[in-house]
């Protein structure tokens, strides 16, 4: 709900569409992801939301597209090193309407970039880290009383073992 940040209570809604995804190994040491997702919602059956009929709307914070594409490279080990991988992706978000009213605006499509790097400490013990938002990329991600933003910049690293 754009007036109080809750969610509103649609009767009933559909979403219909398709999610695909791609992988290949382009050299033994160079490999490729694609996705793409399509969304059509819609609003089949709802009471108004403060006085709006909603019936036929697309359904807020839905987008119709979204996208990724990721590369990975891997050094492979030598010695006593272990294997390196670098990647680099890139994921697409369409836009989308900030509110099930369809009245309070809408996103704006956007690409943010991710980067991760992982290396074989040992043959069961690995470190990763990994940046989303590599550019630290800010936009309006939904409105109300204010507009929120999508997450800055973040890094993570894992260190994973398996027994």
């Amino acid at each position: 709900n754009i007036d109080t940040g809750d969610r509103d209570l649609v009767g009933e809604i559909r979403v219909k569409g398709l999610d695909l995804e791609a992988k290949a190994e382009l050299t033994p040491d160079v490999a490729v992801t694609a996705s793409y997702s399509y969304a059509d919602s819609e609003v089949l059956r709802s009471d108004p939301i403060f006085g709006t009929p909603v019936t036929g709307n697309a359904v807020g914070i839905v987008p119709r597209h979204a996208a990724s594409l990721w590369v990975d490279y891997t050094v492979p080990g030598a010695g006593n090193r272990g294997d390196m991988t670098f990647g680099l992706g890139a994921r697409y978000t369409g836009t989308y309407f900030f509110a099930t009213q369809n009245d309070t605006g809408r996103s704006e499509a956007v690409v943010l970039l991710d980067a991760a790097y992982s290396y074989d400490v040992t043959d069961r013990t690995e470190l990763s880290l990994n940046i989303h938002n590599l550019a630290d990329e800010q936009h309006v991600v939904g409105r109300g009383s204010a507009d929120y933003y999508n997450p800055g910049r973040s890094v993570s690293a894992t260190l994973r073992h398996r027994w």
